[in-house]
């Protein structure tokens, strides 16, 4: 499956992840998602499976504009929804993580726990 994704990158840090959308963001180009796969299973309990998604970028993107594309993923897909005011919610957090750079791909690991 494919699917073209608006890209954003998180200006200010002014809020907490779960308020994010009340941050400064800004659109920096569009990217095509392919699909994620399951790189390693949950525990079932606090731990959820790992994700690795590999994304298309644009042609002729290099420099600065690859590296503003790599931290807008990172921007994009970490954080949590979580809004809480107490601890053992289990509400999902995720971290996510640019770990292979090809000139047209990049490889995201994504991380993700309960908050238990």
């Amino acid at each position: 499956m494919r699917l073209n994704v608006i890209a954003q990158r998180r200006l200010t840090h002014n809020f907490d992840p779960a308020w994010s959308e009340l941050d400064d963001w800004v659109e920096i180009g569009q990217i095509r998602a392919l699909a994620a796969r399951v790189k390693a299973p949950g525990n079932g309990f606090d731990r959820l499976p790992t994700t690795v998604q590999t994304f298309v970028l644009p042609r002729r993107l290099t420099g600065r504009p690859l590296r503003e594309m790599a931290a807008a993923l990172e921007d994009m897909l970490s954080g949590t929804s979580c809004r809480h005011e107490y601890d053992c919610c289990g509400c999902e957090l995720r971290l996510a993580r640019v770990i292979a750079k090809t000139p047209r791909r990049l490889t995201v690991r994504i991380n993700a726990s309960r908050n238990v």
